[in-house]
């Protein structure tokens, strides 16, 4: 058969034929057995939902929170973030930074001090990097606390860490269920391959991992020349099962802490048998009470104090920063 025009346009439309059928062929059968495509492969959950809203590349924020730090022209202001997780939300949405905002407005006014409340219900420190990296920094905070551990050797729902987990995605308008089928099966094959490499690997962040962003959110904050203050996580005693791991994570910090000479609020021992200072001490070891909170606070206060006892001369400029350049340390 001769190579015509008219035959290379019949063999084009045979073959475009041949691909639609195959391309329509898997959503005509999926549409048979009413398969529809999973909406929110994000598995992730905390108390079996997600808390807030959903972000796209946080995985969850708490819903129209962000630092409001007012200050007015040619008038300086101390700006603190504490970057952490629920604790510090435990009272709708007040923890410690709401108590550590009121001393220091009563010791220090002149210093127009403003604490924002980062606690946000669920967050490993693996979100508390991309929180700070790609949101908080543009505030250009003086001091920031960073207090996390809890959820990063929590076990993660679907065997993937937070890394490697797959945020939603909207579902394609073109074969809707082809393709959700694909990526179902995609996700499936990352989580299958990942739970081959060890038992700590399916915690939401490993300790090594943990280390690594605590250690990128110190170099991220010294760069931009933020002095960080380190904050153990408190817990009381009992015979949970993660005691011993969240003790090795408490451990990464004080060696951080040590290591880069940074100012550190390390009171675990003072609330390790303290029932007092929990919220519901039988059945939840780590969300202390307003009274914990208050000495967390306390604890802070005296921290941010000494810190800021190494104030610039009076001739400084209006809109420098606050703290010092020599406390800022490599």
């Amino acid at each position: 058969m001769a190579n015509t025009p008219a035959n290379q346009i019949r063999q084009l439309s045979i073959i475009i034929a041949i691909t639609a059928v195959l391309i329509l062929l898997p959503e005509f059968f999926l549409v048979l057995i009413g398969y529809e495509p999973d909406q929110n492969t994000f598995q992730m959950k905390v108390c079996g939902e997600l808390i807030g809203q959903f972000d796209e590349k946080l995985f969850w924020r708490r819903k129209d929170v962000k630092p409001k730090f007012n200050c007015k022209p040619k008038k300086r202001c101390l700006k603190i973030m504490c970057l952490t997780d629920s604790v510090s939300v435990m009272y709708k949405g007040k923890g410690y930074p709401e108590i550590l905002q009121k001393m220091l407005s009563s010791r220090i006014p002149m210093k127009n001090p403003i604490v924002f409340n980062g606690g946000v219900p669920g967050y490993t420190s693996y979100q508390g990097l991309k929180y700070f990296k790609t949101e908080l920094l543009a505030y250009h905070p003086d001091i920031i606390v960073v207090c996390y551990g809890w959820n990063d050797h929590w076990q993660s729902g679907n065997g993937l860490p937070d890394k490697l987990q797959q945020a939603r995605r909207k579902t394609s308008n073109i074969f809707p269920r082809t393709i959700g089928l694909i990526n179902h099966l995609l996700f499936r094959i990352k989580q299958n391959n990942y739970s081959c490499v060890g038992p700590q690997e399916s915690m939401r962040v490993s300790i090594t991992d943990y280390e690594k962003n605590l250690r990128e959110i110190i170099r991220i904050g010294q760069m931009a020349r933020i002095t960080i203050v380190l904050l153990t996580a408190p817990s009381l005693d009992g015979p949970q099962e993660w005691t011993a791991t969240h003790r090795d994570y408490n451990r990464v910090v004080r060696k951080i802490s040590k290591e880069k000479k940074l100012p550190i609020v390390d009171i675990v021992e003072e609330f390790h048998n303290r029932e007092d200072l929990f919220i519901d001490p039988i059945n939840d070891k780590c969300h202390y009470n307003w009274k914990g909170s208050e000495i967390i606070a306390r604890t802070l206060f005296e921290t941010i104090l000494k810190i800021i006892d190494l104030k610039p001369s009076k001739h400084a400029l209006a809109g420098t920063p606050i703290l010092p350049p020599a406390f800022v340390l490599d």
